[in-house]
């Protein structure tokens, strides 16, 4: 149970990320493709596909699933 509240929790933060929507799409990506495969789809895009802003916008991504999870479940 506790797992299906924490899964709800993070696509309500995904959804409510209050940054560019492209970056948890950047995000998304990144869980599921390797570094190069993943610089290779930006490269493709219209997005910047700078390794240090791609790295950038992944642990900003993080950091903020990360904090909204720990407020639901009440842990500092």
């Amino acid at each position: 149970m506790l797992h299906d509240e924490a899964r709800a929790k993070l696509k309500e933060a995904m959804l409510s990320y209050p940054g560019d929507a492209t970056h948890v799409t950047i995000y998304v990506m990144h869980l599921q493709l390797d570094w190069n495969e993943l610089q290779t789809a930006l490269a493709r895009s219209s997005h910047p596909s700078r390794p240090s802003r791609v790295s950038q916008i992944c642990t900003t991504v993080d950091d903020h699933l990360e904090t909204e999870l720990r407020d639901y479940l009440g842990i500092k």
